[in-house]
């Protein structure tokens, strides 16, 4: 049987040495060499996004996300932060002593000298954006013992999220143990409107219990918590996307929710009479002073006091309204407010070292120190 030239040439084996029934050539080469540029390109990518995911992990450990102020519950107050701690966050070290106060000195350091307790909120407690040296109980502290002969140790109790009865049964808790002097319940309006006592809800990121696995993971639920609290964005979201990134609610303890203003002013009247008087310690000894916010410092006209301070003075409380303090101060020509504060509420350094001064002058006015 004879073969023609063109079959001849259909049958020349392809680079492989293999032929198509038909005697055509496979494209094996090519092929396999395509998926491998995929393979690589593919293998390069994931690399890529891991080294990037590493790297901002270790950026963000080194800025302290993995590493917040940890809370535990407590019945009277219904979390606190845990004792004997230390957390650093964007190169700001906060320090939790063996009783849960923020303060880098153990309770021991503090036994021999006059002690004045400052419960508070956030305002008080400081955050992690002002250093702990510059704290306004801090820097009152340095203020008082630069003019008084005896030491006195000025104790911050303050705690993020508390309301005004959270503030009072946690100096409850604090008065036998650390007897103080005085006592300053530092408190803005606000901390009169919030429940009266709550509870750690599990997996709240915002109160950890624990050490988060991820600093990345908890820089993005906490920017998605600020940006949906500023912006309300999640509500917009489909219920099944949104469920993803909603922080747990704390629980609230049932209270009258109409009643919560007066809630708290009876809770003060209570502790000035059942915590603070039957113990031996004269009114006087305690101050019960309403902090302003940026909107009420900017407001046109003269300042007008707090509705809550009108409130607790008609209880015969021994209430101090800062509001005209921090007007004076700001109300200077070339002097804004948000020099003093970076949001509403919360204070600066320059805030910090203004409330200290205006705490002082009150302080003076009382005769606590001579």
């Amino acid at each position: 049987m004879c073969t023609t030239d063109a079959d001849t040439a259909d049958q020349q084996p392809d680079s492989t040495g293999k032929r198509t029934s038909s005697g055509q050539e496979l494209h094996s080469k090519p092929a396999s060499g395509l998926l491998r540029r995929f393979a690589g390109r593919l293998a390069l990518l994931i690399v890529s996004v891991t080294v990037c995911i590493a790297g901002a992990e270790l950026v963000f450990r080194f800025f302290g996300m993995a590493n917040p102020v940890l809370y535990r519950e407590n019945p009277q107050c219904g979390y606190e932060p845990a004792p004997n701690q230390v957390s650093h966050r964007l190169g700001i070290a906060v320090h939790i002593n063996d009783l849960g106060l923020r303060d880098d000195e153990k309770s021991s350091a503090f036994r021999n000298a006059k002690r004045i307790l400052v419960v508070g909120d956030s305002v008080t407690f400081g955050g992690s954006r002002v250093r702990q040296q510059d704290l306004f109980t801090e820097v009152l502290e340095r203020k008082i013992n630069s003019s008084n002969r005896a030491p006195i140790k000025v104790l911050n109790a303050g705690v993020n999220g508390y309301s005004v009865t959270q503030m009072l049964n946690r100096a409850k808790t604090l008065i036998p143990i650390v007897k103080p002097d005085y006592v300053i319940v530092y408190a803005i309006e606000d901390d009169f409107h919030r429940p009266p006592l709550t509870f750690l809800a599990e997996g709240n990121f915002v109160y950890p219990t624990s050490k988060p696995f991820s600093a990345l993971g908890q820089f993005i639920l906490l920017s998605v918590h600020h940006m949906d609290k500023r912006y309300g964005f999640l509500k917009r979201l489909p219920k099944e996307v949104s469920h993803i990134w909603e922080r747990p609610r704390n629980r609230d303890a049932p209270c009258d929710t109409n009643r919560v203003v007066d809630i708290h002013v009876e809770a003060i009247t209570d502790f000035v009479c059942n915590s603070w008087e039957s113990t031996g310690h004269p009114k006087e000894n305690i101050m019960i002073c309403i902090a302003p916010t940026v909107s009420a410092l900017n407001a046109n006209g003269a300042p007008q006091q707090s509705s809550i301070s009108t409130m607790l003075a008609r209880a015969n409380l021994p209430v101090r309204d800062l509001t005209a303090d921090f007007h004076s101060a700001v109300s200077k020509p070339c002097t804004d407010a948000h020099q003093y504060f970076w949001d509403e509420v919360h204070y600066v350094e320059k805030g910090h070292a203004l409330a200290a001064e205006i705490l002082f002058q009150h302080i003076l006015q009382a005769g606590w120190i001579k």
